[in-house]
């Protein structure tokens, strides 16, 4: 489950230039966690994202701790602060052109629904529209 992603993200090697898809997710995570409780997501308000940068690795440290993983430190190491800082820069916005991919993505999945004639993808879809990867992960 969220467990097993947390420790392949502590078993993966540190690459700064491509960040693995299980790290995009826990840091999607925490902004959706950082939303709730200030009821914002980071990088919007003016809030500069220097600031909305710490509050979210402060929730990235409370969802791996939380987890009870098994080696909390490594899960930590492997993720990057550019990509924190950039989940802050984007401020919770969509690309118009990753939008409708992800949205013809969807559209094929409800015609392997309605046709019964191909598996459908199985719980969690993340795209990575830098390095045009996507990853599906079953919790």
């Amino acid at each position: 489950m969220f467990q097993e992603l947390l420790n392949n993200i502590a078993n993966s090697s540190v690459e700064e230039e491509n960040v693995s898809a299980a790290v995009w997710f826990l840091l999607l995570r925490a902004a959706d966690k950082f939303c709730r409780e200030k009821g914002r997501y980071p990088g919007t308000n003016g809030v500069p994202c220097t600031i909305d940068s710490l509050d979210l690795k402060q929730r990235v440290v409370s969802i791996i701790s939380s987890s009870h993983v098994d080696n909390p430190e490594a899960v930590m190491a492997r993720v990057p602060p550019s990509a924190i800082a950039e989940i802050c820069r984007y401020g919770a916005g969509e690309l118009h052109v990753v939008a409708s991919l992800i949205g013809g993505i969807v559209a094929q999945e409800v015609i392997k629904l309605a046709t019964n004639q191909y598996v459908p993808l199985d719980n969690t879809f993340i795209y990575d529209g830098h390095t045009q990867q996507s990853s599906v992960f079953r919790m």
